[in-house]
C-alpha cells in the first residue's frame, strides 16, 4: 500500500531527503515501542516503522538503479537484495541475547540507534565522500563489479566472457 505513493514521495523530495524521512519514520517509531508498555502505542510504533521500511526499500532501489548500470546492476541488485535476509538472520542471533539480557525496551532501542546511526551517515554522505575524505567508495564498488579489488585474500571474480553467454 505504501510502496507506490514511497515511489511518488521519493521523486518528489529527492533521494537524501526520503531516506532520511523514512529513517527518521523507523527510528521514531522504534522510540516509541522503547518507551512504553500500552499495547496501542506498540502497534502504532510498529506501523510508523513499518511504513519507514517500505519507503526506505523503495528508495533504496531506486538509488541502486540509479548508481549502478549495464551487467553490474545484477550484482549490485544481488547485494541489495541479499542484505534483508542477511540482517534477520543477524537480528535473531543478536536481538534475542539483548532482549534476554536487557528486556524489550533495549531491543527497540538497539534497533533505533542502527537507524539513528543510517541518518548520521546518509547526513554525512556528502561530507565524507564529496570533499575525497572516503571519496572512493563508488570507485570501491564499480572496482569490485570489474575484478579489480581483493577482498582479504580471495580474489572476486566474474568471468565476464563466460557469463555473455547467458545473457544473450
Amino acid at each position: 500500500m505504501l510502496a507506490l505513493p514511497g515511489g511518488a514521495i521519493g521523486r518528489t523530495l529527492g533521494d537524501k531527503r526520503t531516506t532520511i524521512a523514512a529513517l527518521l519514520l523507523m527510528t521514531a517509531g522504534s522510540l516509541v515501542m522503547a518507551t512504553t508498555d500500552i499495547w496501542g502505542w506498540q502497534m502504532a510504533g510498529r506501523l510508523v516503522s513499518g511504513a519507514g521500511g517500505v519507503l526506505l526499500t523503495v528508495q533504496l532501489t531506486k538509488m541502486g538503479t540509479d548508481w549502478f548500470a549495464g551487467k553490474e546492476i545484477a550484482t549490485a541488485m544481488a547485494i541489495f537484495v541479499n542484505s534483508w535476509p542477511a540482517g534477520v538472520a543477524i537480528s535473531l542471533l543478536v536481538l534475542p541475547a539483548i532482549g534476554t539480557a536487557y528486556g524489550a525496551s533495549a531491543v527497540f532501542l538497539a534497533a533505533g540507534a542502527l537507524t539513528a546511526i543510517g541518518i548520521v551517515l546518509i547526513t554525512l554522505y556528502p561530507v565524507l565522500f564529496a570533499r575525497g575524505r572516503l571519496r572512493g567508495w563508488r570507485a570501491w564498488c564499480k572496482a569490485l563489479m570489474r575484478r579489480r579489488i581483493r577482498l582479504r585474500s580471495h580474489p572476486i571474480t566474474f568471468n565476464r566472457e563466460r557469463h555473455a553467454r547467458h545473457d544473450r
